[in-house]
Formats: C-alpha cells, structure tokens, sequence
C-alpha cells in the first residue's frame, strides 16, 4: 500500500492509501478496513455513527460502515480540483459540502435539502460543532458564517488582506474553549484565528 493521508477518528487511527481505507488501534494493529479511495485523505471524512463520506473529483461519495457498502455518489460542481472538507452532522443525520457555486446540505441517503449559491467560484471547508445552530464554511474570498436551518448567512468576513495580504481562505477547523468558538483558517499566507463573530484574535505569517 502507499498512504496518501492519516488522522485519528475517536481512539483509532484512519490512513488512506491507494489499495483502501484501514482503521489502526493505538497499538498498530489494523481493526477494519474499507474498499474506499481518494487520492487526497483530507476529502475523506468519518463520522462518529456509521458513515464515511468522500469528495473526490466532483463526485461526493456516501459510504455506509455497517452495510459496507456504498450508499449514493452526487455530483457537485468542480472549477477546481482541490482538497474539499465535509461536515456530517451526526445529531441532525445531515451532511454539509461547500463546492465551486453553492453550499448544499443532504441527508444521509444524498438526498439534496437546501442549496445556497454563495458569491465565489471556489468552495473548500465546511465545519462546525455538532448541537449548534450554525457552521461555517470557506470560499477563498473569505469566511461565512451561516444557519443550519435554512443555510443563509448570519456573518461572514472577507479574509483576502485580514492579518497579511493576498491571502485565500480554505482550510478551516472550529474549536471551542470556555469563552466560546474559535475559528481557525489557513488563508494561504496566514493562519488565522476569529471568535465567533469572525473577528481577529491572532495570526501568524505562513505560506506553502
């Protein structure tokens, strides 16, 4: 095999590789495995229930863990071919994907239930805390900060020239500490950090 990307899903380890998906416990054994491939591990996502979901390539592959087997592939629009995180809302049995025109929300068979055409030809990150009443997701352009229920935008920042200049807004992770949400962006020539009213705290100069 030859892995493409690692994260830690719960108290196992999930590496994507050329021949599959495999789950390691802490001591490197490998516990389960799973016939799904993308040639970026980033694009794949597990969620804390039974499914795996994969963009890869302007298709969105929905994957069921106990069936092993897939469920539903839709089709989202693809100006661009780059890393593309997903959202499943566990609570709500909802997945959330942001692609190059709009932001679509569909339930756990693919099914499509709202669509929000946002204002920029690229879309990369959809993330957020699970029991909130809204996500957020990256457009390069900037943040938006957004409802669940009917997807429109309660805020959004522009993040092009916040904390350096020429910067681009994709990789997105929320957090939360005693305070309250943190949202942290990598605006290719920055890293930023925004409370939950998208306005700064912190950023430090990064570029790749």
């Amino acid at each position: 095999d030859y892995f493409l990307g690692v994260k830690r899903v719960n108290n196992n380890i999930v590496t994507v590789g050329l021949k599959g998906t495999k789950v390691w416990n802490l001591q490197g054994q490998i516990i389960d495995s799973f016939n799904l491939t993308n040639k970026s591990g980033y694009n794949i996502n597990f969620s804390a229930d039974n499914l795996i979901v994969s963009a890869d390539n302007g298709n969105l592959k929905i994957f069921d863990k106990n069936q092993r087997q897939l469920i539903n592939q839709v089709s989202f629009l693809v100006n661009e071919d780059h890393n593309r995180k997903t959202f499943i809302d566990t609570a709500e049995k909802k997945i959330y994907l942001v692609d190059d025109g709009s932001l679509k929300k569909l339930d756990y068979s693919g099914q499509q239930q709202n669509i929000f055409k946002h204002i920029s030809n690229r879309g990369y990150d959809v993330d957020g805390l699970i029991g909130q009443n809204h996500l957020y997701f990256t457009d390069g352009k900037g943040i938006v900060k957004f409802s669940k229920s009917d997807l429109k935008p309660m805020k959004w920042a522009y993040t092009t020239d916040l904390g350096e200049t020429n910067g681009w807004a994709m990789g997105l992770k929320v957090l939360r500490d005693n305070i309250g949400e943190k949202i942290v962006i990598f605006n290719n020539s920055a890293i930023l950090v925004l409370d939950q009213n998208l306005k700064m705290i912190s950023h430090i100069s990064v570029t790749l």
